[in-house]
């Protein structure tokens, strides 16, 4: 793909290397987790629900001041120029019918991080939020796309980003 001369978007943020919210070490130790599936067995509730009701799923997040990506990271600028590009064509087709296109949030993770849809996971894969307007990618997630369905290259991963 060429996208030499794309803009970057200005709209990432890079929570790598953060730690990874309630899960891993965050607000609900293991005691708590345990009694999350302890009242989802005997209510039917799903345990992925009752995480979010306790973890404040739902509520706007505070993310602590958004991070741009390290200058020597090839595929984080290059996440950033696919997610320019949907901006940039977006922002057009949404003008042409008198509307403003609202640009996502792009917000790079490892493993976990907190959401105002609840915590993300890396093997959910990429996802949007909508109650906070982001797109969560964990970059990993390209590695598995390639070994894993064989899905390789920068448009699979333009692709993804796109369709997020």
């Amino acid at each position: 793909m060429r996208l030499d001369d794309q803009q970057e978007s200005g709209n990432i943020d890079d929570r790598r290397g953060r730690g990874g919210g309630m899960l891993t070490g965050g607000r609900l130790g293991i005691g708590g987790i345990i009694a999350v599936l302890a009242i989802s067995y005997f209510t039917g509730i799903s345990p992925a629900t009752l995480m979010n009701l306790v973890g404040g799923g739902g509520a706007p997040v505070e993310a602590g001041p958004s991070t741009a990506p390290p200058a020597d990271d090839p595929t984080a600028h290059f996440v950033a120029k696919v997610l320019g590009s949907t901006e940039d064509i977006w922002t057009a087709e949404f003008k042409k019918l008198g509307r403003t296109y609202e640009k996502p949030v792009l917000t790079l993770f490892t493993g976990a991080t907190q959401t105002a849809c609840g915590q993300g996971q890396a093997a959910m894969g990429p996802f949007y939020c909508s109650l906070d307007q982001r797109v969560y990618i964990d970059l990993d997630f390209f590695h598995e796309l390639e070994s894993r369905f064989g899905a390789g290259g920068e448009f699979a991963q333009a692709y993804v980003i796109a369709h997020e």
